[in-house]
């Protein structure tokens, strides 16, 4: 609300001002009400002047019981000022409320973006924001090398060469960003092919405009770690002629959001993974496995675990060199994968010692598998070009019953494996 004190009083029979200072007066206020964004005070010194400039036409009084002569000329003139100046002020207003509008979208945007969990949140938050945003569509590409291993479906990847030359059309223009015609980012020369940044509603040579956002990894500014698409069928949504305060804040805050969810995604299997083998390790099996054994109570599904403990590796590693054992526990944990589902876990606890959750299984419709882990581990070459061995491993079983932790569950697989080797070596 603009204060009292910015407002003169209305004109009085003992004020010497002319009905042009009234007016200008009450103009300034208006002015000051449109930028305080405070709607109602002023349509309301609006409707204030209307009536004044209509008083003196009808030679009324001003408020304040005021009667002041003016031409009749001035009169309308003063008409037409309040007139154009309603008009300006109802298109302030609606200016200003799309604006509102648009930032209210992008905020909530931008709250989505940054509510994501995890990478693969991210295709089904894109499909959210495109209908939040009431554009055709929202494409996001990522360098192959950095998110290779981690983008979900829904997500394409690109090689550098090809983020290199998409940069490199978009390195010319001063916001760093493409704002245009599709047609003009559709074909890009490069030796490894063109890139087609917008195969939205089954076409790869969609009508409208586009908008082309590349980001970079915070610690390197050189290599474009992918890019954000937008767009539209309207030839003039995305124009380099329109604002683009927010789509670049936008943009920066989805970027910033990729990088962090890799980031993450990274340090997860850092933790997660055996550095050695690549397959999880114990902290994995004791997060995830865990989960597993409740669902399965709830179920009422059968699980089974194998404790897998290969045979006098230590005289492997004495005897040919602990390159060589950390070669054998590689090809150990690469058979053991093969032979397994997809969905089973193969987990290596430490040292030559594996474990093998399998979800949907009975215990007792694991020996044909125990038979064929022991034959394929047995066909692992183990040597040097001068002498050679044959490897073997010990297997223990143990069925998930209600109530069993995860540790529980692996205590009993490992006494089982261990009767099995002392058996073994009677």
């Amino acid at each position: 609300m603009i204060p009292a004190s910015t407002l003169r009083s209305p004109l009085s029979a003992k004020s010497q001002f002319h009905v042009h200072d009234w007016l200008l007066d009450r103009l300034r206020a208006i002015e000051l009400s449109v930028r305080a964004n405070d709607r109602d005070q002023a349509l309301k010194l609006l409707e204030d002047l209307r009536k004044g400039v209509a008083a003196t036409e009808q030679g009324d009084d001003l408020p304040d019981s005021v009667s002041i002569n003016v031409m009749e000329s001035e009169i309308c003139r003063l008409q037409d000022l309040v007139a154009t100046t309603r008009d300006k002020l109802e298109t302030v207003i609606a200016i200003q409320r799309g604006n509102a509008e648009t930032f209210a979208r992008f905020d909530q945007a931008i709250k989505m973006l940054q509510n994501a969990e995890d990478f693969n949140q991210v295709p089904a938050i894109i499909v959210k924001i495109a209908k939040l945003l009431n554009t055709d569509g929202i494409r996001l590409f990522l360098d192959k090398d950095l998110y290779g291993d981690f983008v979900p479906e829904g997500i394409d990847i690109l090689n550098q060469e090809t983020l290199q030359a998409i940069c490199a059309r978009i390195a010319s223009t001063e916001e760093q960003l493409f704002l245009g015609p599709c047609r003009d980012m559709q074909h890009i020369d490069m030796p490894g092919g063109m890139a087609d940044l917008f195969a939205f509603r089954n076409t790869a040579y969609p009508r409208g405009s586009c908008l082309v956002y590349p980001f970079y990894e915070r610690r390197n500014n050189d290599c474009p770690a992918g890019l954000i698409c937008l767009h539209d069928q309207a030839p003039d949504r995305y124009s380099p002629n329109k604002a683009t305060d927010y789509l670049k804040h936008f943009c920066y805050i989805f970027g910033c959001t990729v990088s962090m969810l890799r980031a993450q995604k990274f340090l997860e299997k850092e933790r997660f993974t055996d550095p050695l083998t690549g397959v999880p390790n114990r902290a994995y099996l004791m997060a995830y496995g865990q989960q597993i054994l409740e669902f399965a109570e709830r179920k009422a599904f059968p699980v089974t675990l194998l404790f897998i403990d290969l045979n006098e590796f230590k005289a492997v590693n004495d005897n040919y060199g602990h390159h060589i054992g950390d070669d054998l526990l590689k090809k150990v944990a690469s058979c053991l994968k093969n032979l397994v589902r997809k969905y089973d876990m193969v987990v290596r606890l430490s040292g030559d010692e594996f474990v093998i959750l399998l979800p949907g299984v009975a215990h007792e419709k694991t020996k044909r598998l125990i038979a064929r882990m022991e034959a394929r581990i047995a066909d692992i070459p183990v040597g040097n070009e001068t002498s050679s061995t044959s490897l073997s491993a010990s297997i223990g079983v143990s069925g998930f019953k209600p109530g069993q932790t995860m540790q529980e569950l692996m205590v009993h697989a490992d006494q089982a494996m261990y009767a099995i080797k002392r058996q073994r070596y009677k």
